[in-house]
């Protein structure tokens, strides 16, 4: 079945065939770079770790399709997509501004605040009436977790003055201290089909800590994306490690 599928869409557009959608059929892996599957239809399938590198697609339609690591006409992997190739790009970090790397946070105050700024890719930074929403819906969260601590999730703020994203937390009373004990703050966002981490900035830096503080260190972390029914779990992203000391 999967030879002859290649084969098909070798010779002519999928659309031009008259033949049932694509249903309920395991594609993992499957080779369809070039292919014209102009106005075909994809319904239930697994198209973990597919290819459909400069493929026609236009006109194609997908429902309710497993999207893992998939292999976009563009090039771009479905990680980079909310719920599949052909929706809109999830947002990325584009700049962390404080905690800065390398920063010490004082642990006397009872609160302190991630800011940062997130981007549409290929577009612009998300500013404006598109960020105010975004916050305004609570639809972007910041999550404090780390040992010995009660994991704190917290709606993110606009502050529309200075055109960032603003974070609350209260500091972990119960932090605990030293070099072994980390707490990260991740970034959540839901762009429609519920919260994913925001993608990450694109370089990990590490820098020590020191002492009598709470101290960050930028560190980006991607995991393993998992499967999803028109959906991404996506990557893990722990935005701002912190550490008591």
């Amino acid at each position: 079945m999967r030879g002859e599928i290649q084969r098909v869409l070798a010779r002519q557009p999928l659309g031009q065939l008259g033949v049932t959608p694509f249903q309920g059929l395991d594609l993992e892996g499957m080779d369809l770079a070039s292919a014209n599957i102009s106005s075909a239809q994809f319904v239930k399938d697994n198209l973990t770790n597919a290819t459909f590198a400069g493929s026609n697609a236009t006109a194609a339609s997908f429902s309710q399709d497993t999207w893992s690591n998939t292999i976009c006409p563009n090039g771009v992997s479905s990680t980079y997509y909310v719920s599949g190739c052909f929706t809109p790009r999830r947002y990325e970090m584009s700049l962390i501004i404080a905690p800065k790397p390398g920063s010490t946070l004082s642990k006397s105050p009872s609160h302190f605040t991630a800011e940062f700024r997130l981007a549409n890719p290929g577009v612009s930074v998300l500013t404006g009436s598109a960020a105010q929403a975004l916050a305004g819906d609570h639809d972007l969260r910041a999550i404090l977790a780390g040992p010995g601590i009660t994991t704190q999730v917290i709606n993110c703020g606009w502050n529309k003055s200075a055109s960032y994203f603003t974070c609350t937390f209260a500091t972990p009373p119960l932090a605990q201290t030293g070099t072994s004990h980390n707490y990260t703050i991740t970034v959540r966002v839901n762009q429609g089909s519920g919260f994913m981490s925001a993608m990450p900035i694109r370089q990990a830096v590490r820098v020590s800590c020191t002492s009598d503080a709470l101290a960050c260190r930028s560190r980006l972390i991607c995991g393993r994306a998992g499967r999803y029914m028109s959906m991404h779990s996506g990557p893990k992203i722990d935005m701002v490690p912190i550490r008591a000391t």
